[in-house]
């Protein structure tokens, strides 16, 4: 497991997550707007939005909630929301440090989540699981995750 872990055993992390699972629309809308109001709250100039692939983060759930201009520019990987800076990333295409920053990812694999978890302990993770089974390894794995 890619985890890592303080000296009394619990894990070290900012992990965030919506209940729920599957193409919730809601869902996204709530990740990200709370990745924006941590952003805010912070001082932190940039999101770093990731997927497995572009081809993922090209589907039309991401389009229908966020807008075809939007999507179409962080497939490019950069985009704008109000005065951040949104940075696209996938397992193969990865920005250049986000060691301290905000990580939207929304509909990848418990694998991939325990990666950025393990190389990113200092960064706030907001996580929308796609299926049953990952929700209930972010609540089993992650009991100091805060469901938002």
């Amino acid at each position: 497991m890619y985890v890592r872990h303080l000296k009394n055993g619990e894990i070290q992390m900012n992990l965030y997550y919506t209940d729920s699972h599957g193409p919730d629309q809601q869902a996204l809308r709530n990740g990200f707007d709370y990745s924006y109001q941590l952003a805010m709250s912070t001082n932190c100039s940039e999101i770093f939005f990731g997927g497995h692939t572009k081809i993922q983060l090209g589907a039309n759930t991401f389009e229908n909630v966020f807008g075809k201009n939007f999507m179409r520019s962080l497939l490019k990987g950069i985009a704008y929301f109000n005065n951040i800076v949104i940075n696209m990333f996938t397992e193969r295409i990865n920005p250049p440090s986000y060691q301290s920053s905000i990580i939207f990812v929304p509909n990848i694999n418990t694998e991939f989540l325990q990666k950025l978890i393990n190389n990113n302990p200092n960064a706030s993770i907001i996580y929308i699981p796609w299926t049953k089974n990952e929700l209930k390894f972010v609540l089993t794995v992650f009991p100091t995750a805060k469901v938002i």
